[in-house]
């Protein structure tokens, strides 16, 4: 994972994603197609019942030619012992298919009871990282996104890391495979 690569990455899903509604989306409705584009095999944090205790959280793992992510949950004991938190560990089920509007707002990182979801991750990289900005005090209007991007900003210290990058960019890469993955994205592109 190129710490460089991933944040000029980051513009394009953006682009791609979130801008206007996203390109993707635009595309798939210029193309006379129903629904939305789904997105298979998502994890979504949301799936909790809720995330007290949770000191930190990764989700939707993915694997690339020599890049595996997987997912990691760091709880405090008596809470990860609750039995609606076992249930959700235990539960073996498939992960979800989500339409990509839902995808988007789904939640895929945690850090201390604190949420961050995938649109507020990929807008962060782009816009605050690098990527697209460089003007590091530009704050987010939207409460939530607010508060997303303080937690990314606290990760970016380096208290959590995934094959030693920051967990944030181990995301991004889940993202960008989840989409690419999509069969409707490949039927897309085909």
């Amino acid at each position: 994972m190129d710490f460089h690569a991933l944040r000029r990455e980051a513009v394009t899903l953006r682009r791609l994603l979130v801008d206007n509604g996203g390109d993707l989306a635009r595309l798939w409705r210029g193309e006379g197609r129903e629904g939305q584009i789904t997105i298979s095999g998502v994890f979504d944090l949301r799936v909790f019942p809720h995330w007290k205790g949770l000191g930190f959280a990764t989700a939707h793992p993915a694997e690339a030619p020599g890049l595996t992510v997987g997912a990691l949950f760091m709880w405090r004991i008596p809470e990860v012992e609750a039995p609606e938190i076992q249930a959700v560990l235990n539960d073996n089920a498939p992960d979800s298919e989500l339409p990509l509007r839902e995808f988007m707002e789904s939640v895929c990182l945690v850090s201390v009871e604190r949420p961050v979801r995938r649109v507020d991750l990929i807008t962060y990289i782009a816009n605050r990282r690098g990527g697209a900005h460089s003007d590091r005090k530009r704050v987010p209007g939207d409460p939530r996104r607010r508060t997303a991007w303080q937690v990314l900003d606290e990760l970016h210290d380096g208290r959590y890391e995934v094959n030693q990058r920051e967990a944030a960019f181990g995301q991004l890469v889940t993202i960008g495979r989840a989409v690419v993955d999509s069969p409707d994205v490949q039927a897309l592109v085909a």
